[in-house]
């Protein structure tokens, strides 16, 4: 739930945006923008250019098996503990482009997990996507020495960061991953179809969007037919945006820095 300070905060720019639309005198523009930003230093981000916002984590999982090209017989490798959200993607494309799935028991322990991985691995693994924390037992992956192992074997990693986000302290730089979709609405206490996607921006480009629109393109051209995607998160951002609900999100970290982000996971952590 939000917090009443930034709950009051968000109402105030949402009825003035739905009132008065472009002609409204509040900043939610600015402060969305001051919220991407804050995103990015809260995980570890090199940068906000590696900041998409979307709806929630479920949106941003589903950029990384829509963008890639896939080929029958390519693998991914998974966990038995994973959320809806990483299951059905992948199984869709399972149904539709030959994808094989290949799910590993999960564990908190580096070395166990590793070699979980090396007993699932093959030539044609091209991704490693797990949750960061899982939703059904709270195991807390060891998401450094995953990426690491992904990297080794020539293959991306995906982390689900839904049950992270807001609840203890997270480094996307140093843990190594390729990607991470959290979302806005859960243990960061911000406004419900609040979600962000990292990407580093190498691997960024590796991926396709899946659709596009205004603001989403670096360039485009009607005679030429040229259209090239922004080369940051906004390759998948496009059209008329709630801009109000990202706002939101920053007035909902408002609150949290008042309260102080060490004293926050340290109260998760003491209540675990």
């Amino acid at each position: 739930i939000m917090p009443e300070p930034a709950l009051a905060d968000f109402q105030s720019m949402q009825a003035d945006f739905e009132r008065r639309g472009v002609a409204s005198t509040h900043i939610f523009g600015r402060k969305a923008e001051e919220t991407r930003k804050r995103i990015a230093e809260l995980i570890g981000a090199g940068s906000a250019d590696e900041i998409a916002f979307k709806r929630n984590a479920t949106d941003g999982i589903n950029l990384v098996p829509a963008g890639l090209d896939w080929h029958p017989g390519d693998e991914v490798i998974t966990t038995d503990e994973e959320h809806e959200a990483m299951n059905h993607p992948l199984l869709y494309l399972h149904q539709r482009k030959g994808l094989v799935v290949k799910r590993v028991q999960v564990s908190p322990d580096p070395a166990v997990m590793t070699a979980r991985l090396d007993a699932a691995y093959s030539p044609k693994t091209r991704l490693v996507a797990m949750s960061f924390v899982t939703c059904e037992t709270g195991t807390r992956l060891p998401a450094e020495a995953i990426s690491t192992w992904a990297h080794a074997h020539n293959a991306l990693c995906l982390m689900d960061g839904a049950q992270v986000s807001g609840a203890s302290k997270i480094n996307v730089s140093e843990i190594g991953c390729d990607y991470y979709a959290s979302n806005g609405h859960k243990w960061l206490s911000g406004p419900k179809g609040t979600g962000f996607f990292y990407g580093k921006l190498e691997s960024l480009l590796k991926l396709s969007p899946a659709h596009v629109g205004a603001g989403s393109l670096k360039f485009v051209d009607l005679k030429t037919g040229e259209a090239v995607p922004n080369e940051n998160g906004g390759r998948f951002e496009f059209g008329t945006r709630a801009w109000p609900l990202y706002a939101g999100l920053g007035s909902s970290l408002d609150w949290f820095d008042s309260l102080g982000w060490d004293n926050v996971y340290g109260h998760v952590a003491e209540l675990s």
